[in-house]
């Protein structure tokens, strides 16, 4: 009978572990995609104008360019 608990409280402990272990750094795929947008910067040397093109992926990392005129950063 003591082996047979102890048994069944070693599995229980080692499942509890393994199920607390698991972790997910992704995000929810609503969120993935590629997102555009535009911003206007006033300097004292005038107005900027760029575009932003951002893609979101599945886990969780982000890529993105900043274009103004012809070049890219």
């Amino acid at each position: 009978m003591k082996t047979i608990l102890k048994t069944i409280i070693i599995t229980i402990m080692i499942c509890a572990f393994m199920s607390c272990s698991k972790q997910n750094y992704g995000i929810d795929s609503k969120y993935a995609g590629t997102y555009k947008g535009n911003a206007s910067v006033n300097t004292s040397s005038g107005t900027i104008e760029c575009e932003g093109v951002f893609t979101v992926n599945s886990d969780g990392s982000v890529k993105g360019n900043i274009y103004n005129n012809s070049k890219t950063y």
